[in-house]
């Protein structure tokens, strides 16, 4: 994780009781991000930083929240191929796993 996250985390205590650290913990083939790729999401959808974009990244937003709003952690796995990632806004295929952890503030 960055520098720059990690501020972003401490600043929201200011403003937020919890948010999500959602981190690509694993990516095969022509994944859009590396393993370690984190973005921050709030309780309300409001994200800061991007592990890939397109509908996936919808997926992940929506999934953090619904976990935000029963307190808990958990993860998500996308397996595409090339043809099925240029459906939904990938430019590559590849399966991904990222883990989405609650972070008390």
């Amino acid at each position: 994780m960055n520098k720059r996250l990690i501020e972003k985390i401490v600043d929201s205590k200011d403003s937020y009781d919890s948010l999500a650290l959602a981190t690509i913990v694993d990516a095969k083939s022509s994944a859009p991000r590396d393993v370690g790729t984190s973005m921050i999401i709030y309780p309300d959808g409001e994200t800061h930083g991007t592990i890939g974009g397109g509908n996936q990244e919808k997926e992940i937003i929506n999934k953090a929240t619904d976990l935000l709003a029963d307190g808990k952690s958990g993860r998500i796995c996308f397996s595409l191929t090339r043809k099925e990632a240029a459906k939904i806004g990938w430019v590559c295929g590849g399966d991904i796993e990222v883990y989405i952890e609650n972070i008390e503030l």
